[in-house]
């Protein structure tokens, strides 16, 4: 049985990834980032948050990794790195307790 939030239109699982972002000063530093990720292929949804340094996004694996969205950012002139990666489902699993279906992360 695959994952709850498969991509069906390309295939892949979505994940979710958190990333710590240095070098943000201001809201305009935030939607900056926010922007240059989202322009980026597979990625489905990216959210800045300029008071913890941080981001989270979902993206297509199969499309994108975390070194494509950390380039990204650093192309906008920031820095980054991986905090943590989970696929959507056990990723709602682990903090919703909402999903009840086979994943590749549950044995």
């Amino acid at each position: 049985m695959r994952a709850a939030y498969e991509d069906y239109e390309v295939g892949g699982f979505l994940m979710v990834g958190k990333f710590d972002v240095t070098g943000m000063t201001c809201s305009a530093c935030s939607a900056h980032v926010e922007k240059s990720v989202s322009k980026l292929e597979g990625v489905d949804k990216v959210s800045v948050n300029l008071l913890t340094n941080s981001m989270q996004a979902e993206y297509n694996e199969d499309i994108v990794n975390e070194n494509d969205i950390i380039n990204a950012v650093i192309s906008a002139g920031y820095g980054a790195s991986v905090k943590g990666r989970y696929y959507k489902c056990c990723y709602i699993c682990r903090v919703w307790r909402k999903c009840k279906r086979q994943c590749p992360d549950r044995k």
